[in-house]
């Protein structure tokens, strides 16, 4: 059921709310008030573009553009509520916290939803009554096309095209030929003998004793040959050994007797200890330490006179750190500044564009002198002017702070040479550090010394270590040549101790021999097993290849039959189908007598209650007929009332779960009584909504709910 519908720049209605109820709802309005815009706009909604009498660039409402044009319908169907939103730019539908995307995706999921094809309701719940009736006054061809073509009655001729294109038709000739040369490979395939597979595997198996005999006889061989190999492998392991611990011994003795003759010739030279040497060295420092503390004031003061009591520098009455925020700040003030000055800009800008200038093109007047324009263009040059005046304020301040930020820059690149001497020499300044740069003046007496030549304490010292530490290198010196000549007793005795546990020297030359005719040996075993082993192989491979070929050979005779039969089953097929398509064209007119019988039924029903009298609605060869008379000799009435007739049977024969129906001026041909007529009719035909387009007062006494549009 239709609950609301919404229209946005849809034709007449720019901005239109309108809700529906359940069962008579009249829409009544004056002519061109937009009545049956409303079942276009519902129309649009359900099922798109397709159902609008002309393109969206038509259908919006004059001076807008395409994509406002915009329609919200909601209904609800089973119990559950949609919200349908449809425009240019897409459609959506919502429902229970679900959504449906795409202009062709929701117009397909509410045909589902209202169990209707979309092509259908577009046709009969939806369709405008006149076109029913224009078709019934236009003659016979047309009124059978539009009533076949909405009880979609081509469906017969759409399964003989279909038929047609997925089915196998045509000549049986070619399908025999099929067959006749199916049936040659069949018999060609039947010949085929099947091989002595018998006296295959007994090949193999025979090929398989001698490769386990190969086997063992190689395996006897390798095992001779590889302990030969491992005997000989010792034999010259053992041999490197004696070598190595041979060189070990005579390296070993030479590096013994190097270390006795170091031994001696360091007790030869020896170096004397030097007395207290840590005490000279102390005393040597004390006197250094006091001329040096003498020159080095001197030195500072030199230094720092220059920045002593500067009267010429400009002192800043604040720290380094305060300095540099004060800058720091005022370069955030100018940006800021900056930003407002171009934001004036753009405003100053915008309210240029909109003073007005220029002349009518028709009368020549001056649009300035327009009172109502001149008045607006003054409050605008006022305001530019205002925002001009704040824009030199600005610019002021900047100035006056660029300045500043000058000043303070030069202050702090000048006190760097002051803070510096303050850390340097800070044992012999008093230091201010309340002012940038700091205020710096000299603590105690001012240094008048004479320089005078000073001993070098700086050698004196150096000579003392160098004696302290030429008798520890001695003493060392005597400490490792002790250690390396014990070390090299006991690498001599290791030596002398693995030559003996060697044993006796082995013959490596028979060990070799030994080796390379086992290893002949062991060749020939492994030869004779590949060999063994390629013979098997051979054997495998020649049984392998029978089966397979036997195998192929059944395949094809497999492949035959089957051929055979799908031959014999496209033959039969093919004579099936060309009879099918044969019965399927008898039907059709068979089929249609008996769907216009049904559907005549109904319409003779509902056109006799609405005529008052009783009525029977033919179809003949020349089109329809009411009680045995031709459709052209009706009324106007009459004929609206039979349209209404056919469209009420088709839409409860072909659309039985329609929820609604929409009828546009149904009855504009009709009298009193036969409006009263058939308002009674559609207030008991059945359907649980029937929204009703209509001028006629008499509407209003049946309806369960009026919309009235103004004009």
């Amino acid at each position: 059921m239709l609950k609301s519908i919404h229209l946005q720049n849809f034709r007449r209605h720019t901005n239109a709310c309108f809700g529906f109820g359940e069962g008579l709802s009249v829409v009544r309005a004056p002519n061109e008030a937009g009545k049956s815009t409303i079942g276009e706009a519902i129309a649009y909604a359900l099922f798109g573009v397709k159902t609008l009498r002309s393109p969206l660039a038509e259908t919006v409402t004059w001076g807008n553009p395409e994509s406002s044009l915009k329609v919200m319908l909601t209904l609800t169907l089973d119990g559950v509520e949609y919200k349908v939103t449809r425009s240019k730019s897409g459609c959506e539908c919502t429902y229970s916290d679900q959504i449906v995307t795409g202009q062709t995706e929701v117009s397909n999921f509410l045909a589902s939803r209202l169990k209707v094809d979309a092509s259908s309701a577009a046709k009969l719940m939806l369709a405008n009554q006149n076109a029913i009736r224009g078709a019934l006054e236009s003659g016979t061809k047309a009124t059978t096309e539009l009533i076949e073509q909405l009880a979609e009655f081509d469906q017969i001729d759409n399964l003989i095209e279909l038929m047609q294109e997925k089915l196998l038709m045509g000549s049986p000739a070619s399908a025999t030929a099929q067959l006749e040369s199916a049936g040659a490979v069949l018999e060609r395939a039947q010949g085929v003998q099947e091989p002595d597979f018998v006296s295959l595997e007994s090949g193999i198996k025979s090929a398989q004793s001698d490769v386990d005999s190969a086997t063992k006889e190689e395996a006897k061989s390798r095992k001779k040959y590889e302990a030969a190999l491992q005997n000989h492998t010792r034999i010259q392991s053992l041999e490197a050994q004696r070598k190595r611990a041979g060189l070990a011994a005579a390296q070993a003795h030479e590096r013994l007797d190097k270390a006795i003759k170091d031994q001696e010739l360091l007790v030869e030279h020896p170096v004397d200890d030097y007395p207290n040497p840590d005490e000279k060295i102390a005393d040597l420092l004390k006197a250094k330490a006091s001329g040096v503390l003498l020159a080095d004031s001197f030195d500072a003061y030199r230094a720092v006179q220059p920045l002593l009591h500067k009267q010429a520098m400009e002192y800043h009455a604040a720290s380094m750190s305060d300095l540099e925020a004060e800058i720091d700040t005022l370069r955030t003030q100018n940006e800021t500044s900056r930003n407002i000055v171009r934001k004036h800009d753009v405003e100053i800008a915008a309210l240029q564009a909109k003073i007005n200038s220029g002349s009518c093109s028709f009368c020549g007047q001056d649009f300035s002198e327009v009172p109502e324009v001149k008045a607006q263009n003054a409050k605008l040059a006022e305001a530019i002017a205002s925002i001009e005046e704040e824009i030199l304020d600005l610019n002021s301040g900047e100035f006056y702070r660029t300045t500043r930020i000058s000043a303070l820059t030069t202050t702090r690149t000048l006190a760097k040479p002051y803070i510096v001497a303050a850390q340097r020499y800070a044992m012999w300044l008093k230091v201010d550090d309340s002012t940038v740069p700091p205020m710096l003046t000299w603590a105690g007496a001012v240094p008048d010394v004479s320089v005078t030549v000073q001993p070098n304490y700086d050698q004196m010292i150096k000579d003392i270590r160098s004696a302290v530490k030429a008798r520890a290198d001695y003493l060392q010196a005597v400490h490792t040549a002790s250690l390396q000549a014990a070390h090299e007793r006991s690498a001599l005795g290791d030596a002398e101790r693995v030559l003996k546990e060697l044993g006796p020297v082995e013959d490596v030359g028979e060990a070799h021999t030994t080796v390379q005719t086992l290893h002949q040996e062991a060749r020939d075993a492994a030869i004779a097993l590949s060999e063994a082993k390629a013979l098997e192989r051979h054997r495998g491979h020649a049984l392998e290849d029978a089966k397979k070929d036997w195998a192929r050979a059944c395949a094809d005779l497999a492949k035959a039959k089957l051929d055979v039969e799908a031959a014999q089953q496209r033959l039969t097929e093919l004579e099936f189908n060309n009879a099918l398509i044969k019965r399927v064209r008898q039907c059709r007119p068979l089929i249609a007598d008996q769907l216009w019988r049904l559907t005549l039924a109904a319409v003779s029903s509902y056109f006799s209650e609405m005529r008052g009298a009783r009525s029977v609605v033919s179809k003949g060869s020349d089109g329809f007929t009411v009680d045995d008379h031709t459709v052209a000799s009706l009324s106007g009435s009459t004929l609206d009332i039979l349209g209404l007739a056919i469209r009420v049977a088709l839409v409860r024969t072909f659309l039985p779960s329609a929820p609604f129906l929409l009828l546009d001026e149904p009855m504009s041909g009709c009298d009193a009584e036969r409006t009263e007529a058939l308002l009674g009719f559609l207030s008991t035909v059945g359907f649980r909504q029937v929204i009703l387009i209509s001028h006629e007062d008499v509407s209003e006494s049946v309806a369960d709910h009026i919309i009235t549009l103004a004009d």
